[in-house]
């Protein structure tokens, strides 16, 4: 069985023996430990530490290279800040040679009062974040230049420390944020920065009473948001705990999956291709740490429609090959380690088929896309799918399972 475009058959159906229930995360390469160059303003970032981080890979990028946002604490004033407040900052980032280059595109974003958690939309011409008195929005007309001082964007209330990030879905543009209690997303009018229409939940905390924060949003390969990987507080700072967890798609009967759970405090996950960066608050500074995973996302899709898979997975053997084999199941259970493999087996394996062989197409992104045509069966409507991938580093001769994601047929 092979529906993939451009995706030869790989192997026949697997069948093993193994229980049912839940699902599985992404698959890790290497632990996270504390990253090559982002690890405090000891070396390389301005400021007293770092508290959140941000990537996203823009149009003027080189091949493996990111543009990066950072919450800083006692920003100098040469970078917008006062040295006192935290502050935002912005650089480019190469995570496999351990590059970090500072620039000043984000100075007008910064005040005297407290500026935090920025991210950007995938143009890189929108930068959205929080401060003390709300969120707030800049608008640029080409990547590589500075943003101009923001506005404050109208909708959010009361609310404070929202995490704001932009995506799209269906061609229009959302922001998914925290309200404290879920992860939610909202239409945003962009030109006028005020939110507008019903928010919608997303996706809950899986650890109970837990605050979700930070939302990263994961795109399918149509560009339309499909999952997320935030980071849930158990307890406050100072001497607190937050973990973080992966959303396989936007429905929040969904349970989110632990990627990272630690006894204290790690924050604002995001992905650089395969490589995962987050914030980790402990002795002697706020500082950034980093893992390597391979990962996926699925599809929400109509009868007569083209689904879109996509994911990533580290390419430190750059310019050797990656390739994930994909795997449609009957369901998803609980995750099962299989010998020489890393991560685990999270589809019911009961009905289990090879759908195809990717090679991976992004270079040092380390990204790969794949697609095939829904019918126009009305049979299949209401209909969700379950998968899973085997990334294959054939530089280290490294295999990894991937998450498990969703293709739903609406």
């Amino acid at each position: 069985m092979n529906l993939l475009r451009n995706a030869p058959l790989c192997c026949g159906p697997l069948v093993l023996s193994l229980a049912l229930s839940a699902q599985s995360g992404p698959g890790p390469f290497l632990k996270p430990h504390p990253s090559f160059v982002i690890v405090s303003s000891f070396n390389s970032v301005p400021g007293n530490d770092m508290q959140q981080v941000f990537h996203v890979r823009l149009s003027n990028n080189p091949a493996g290279t990111y543009a990066t946002a950072l919450t800083v604490g006692g920003l100098p004033r040469f970078f917008g800040g006062d040295g006192k407040s935290r502050g935002l900052l912005m650089g480019t980032f190469q995570p496999y040679s351990g590059k970090f280059l500072v620039n000043l595109e984000a100075k007008a974003l910064n005040s005297s009062k407290d500026d935090r958690h920025l991210t950007l939309d995938p143009s890189g011409l929108y930068a959205i974040f929080d401060r003390d008195d709300g969120v707030w929005l800049s608008v640029r007309s080409k990547v590589g230049t500075a943003f101009p001082a923001p506005r404050l964007v109208a909708g959010f209330g009361k609310l404070r420390d929202v995490h704001p990030n932009l995506g799209t879905i269906g061609g229009k543009t959302f922001c998914f944020y925290s309200d404290g209690s879920k992860i939610l997303r909202r239409g945003i009018d962009l030109k006028n920065a005020k939110l507008f229409g019903t928010a919608v939940v997303v996706s809950l905390p899986l650890q109970k009473g837990a605050k979700p924060t930070s939302p990263f949003l994961l795109r399918g390969g149509d560009g339309d948001v499909e999952g997320l990987f935030f980071s849930e507080e158990v307890k406050p700072r100072p001497g607190g705990d937050s973990d973080l967890v992966f959303a396989s798609d936007l429905d929040p009967a969904t349970p989110p999956v632990m990627v990272v759970q630690r006894p204290d405090y790690t924050n604002s996950p995001s992905f650089a291709g395969g490589i995962l960066s987050f914030a980790h608050d402990i002795l002697p500074r706020y500082h950034i740490m980093e893992g390597e995973f391979a990962w996926m996302i699925g599809d929400v899709e109509g009868l007569g429609g083209i689904a879109d898979l996509a994911g990533a997975a580290s390419a430190r053997s750059y310019p050797k090959s990656l390739f994930t084999a994909l795997f449609l199941g009957a369901g998803v259970m609980n995750k099962v380690p299989i010998a020489g493999i890393k991560g685990a087996l999270g589809l019911n394996p009961g009905v289990l088929f090879s759908m195809g062989l990717i090679a991976h197409q992004g270079g040092q992104d380390g990204s790969w896309k794949a697609s095939f045509p829904i019918p126009r069966d009305l049979s299949l409507k209401g209909l969700k799918t379950a998968w899973q991938g085997l990334t294959i580093d054939s530089g280290r001769n490294v295999k990894v399972f991937t998450n498990t994601a969703w293709v739903k047929i609406q």
